[in-house]
């Protein structure tokens, strides 16, 4: 006798319910529904039988134009943010100073290569390059958000030939060790670095290895205005050689030694009173511009707004005037007879 399982015995014992359930699937669903072995299709149970209602999709087409003409002007603001200052630095070859950032300097050679034209009566017609004044050189330099500090290099400056970058070389000493200088220098820009040489005492006898790490320090920077009495400005940059981050900062210096004068600029001082009999104060005097951010050497806070004469220095500001020792040049230690305006006026005039 084989054995029956337990559906076996509820077909068995229920052949009309069984029958009855089958009737009952096959009546709720239509004939389309249905295989052909008359068992329902799968996934059917899912569709409604109920007809679909018409839908009607209402499309704003004003709404859809100004989405267009948004998505349109954020396209063409971003071109112009990405290719503008593109075309604009390839058009014009701008790599000045205040086009650099800290990720680092301009390459020297690239630097003064694209140095601008001197203004005429500058310059010899021809030449590429004018011999710099040789000596003290003495201004200010500040780190961003820090305090300035007073600055002062010794730079020899010799040429190399017509059409050719001249050279800038020099040592010296300061707060932080022994330094040496070499770079290049064309038309009114100049680069050159400052080598630490590690080990090295700094002026006050200490050697201190923190501050000095054997580091070199890049300076690029060009003539301040049309010719020397504003000094040379531009920016600094620092890579220590452990690794730290780089740090830069600005820098504006003027030439002080003797005969500085003669360097790219007209007679700024008249002669004397002895030579010609006349009075020292001059019919007119060379006007110059007011740059905002050219401050004053003194206060390191106002715009640099006067002319000292007769050495010529323009570096400090007219509040300034009141404190100068002895009425001397802060630059190169002159003294002052006449402080003059860019417009050319006289605010003060004194005979020694």
């Amino acid at each position: 006798m084989q054995p029956v399982s337990v559906l076996g015995l509820a077909k068995l014992a229920a052949p009309e319910a069984l029958a009855q359930s089958l009737a009952n699937i096959r009546g709720s669903h239509s004939p389309g529904d249905l295989g052909a072995d008359g068992k329902p299709k799968l996934g059917h149970f899912l569709l409604s039988h109920r007809p679909l209602e018409d839908v009607v999709v209402k499309v704003n087409g004003s709404a859809i134009a100004w989405l267009l003409l948004g998505l349109a002007f954020l396209l063409v603001v971003g071109l112009v943010s990405w290719f503008g200052p593109r075309a604009s630095n390839s058009a014009n070859g701008d790599v000045s100073s205040a086009s650099q950032s800290s990720a680092g300097p301009v390459e020297a050679w690239a630097y003064v290569g694209c140095s601008p034209s001197h203004v005429y009566g500058v310059c010899e017609p021809g030449r590429t390059d004018v011999l710099l004044p040789s000596g003290i050189w003495r201004g200010y330099s500040q780190e961003d958000g820090k305090d300035f500090e007073v600055v002062e290099f010794i730079l020899d400056f010799t040429s190399t030939g017509e059409n050719q970058p001249g050279q800038v070389t020099g040592s010296g000493t300061d707060d932080t060790g022994k330094y040496s200088l070499a770079g290049v220098f064309e038309q009114r820009r100049l680069a050159f670095q400052k080598k630490y040489i590690w080990g090295t005492p700094a002026l006050d006898g200490r050697v201190n290895h923190e501050s000095n790490s054997g580091h070199v320090v890049e300076y690029r920077a060009e003539w301040a205005g049309e010719n020397l009495r504003k000094g040379i400005k531009g920016m600094w940059y620092i890579e220590e050689l452990s690794g730290a981050t780089r740090t830069n900062g600005n820098f504006h210096v003027w030439p002080a030694m003797d005969g500085w004068q003669r360097i790219g600029q007209k007679v700024l001082a008249p002669t004397s009173p002895a030579a010609t009999g006349t009075d020292i104060t001059p019919k007119k005097i060379l006007a110059f511009k007011v740059e905002k951010d050219h401050i004053c050497a003194k206060c390191y806070v106002n715009p640099i707004d006067v002319c000292l004469l007769p050495c010529g220095h323009t570096a400090i500001c007219r509040q300034c005037l009141p404190r100068l020792p002895h009425r001397l040049c802060p630059i190169c230690y002159a003294p002052v007879n006449m402080i003059v305006t860019e417009n050319g006026t006289v605010l003060k005039s004194r005979q020694y």
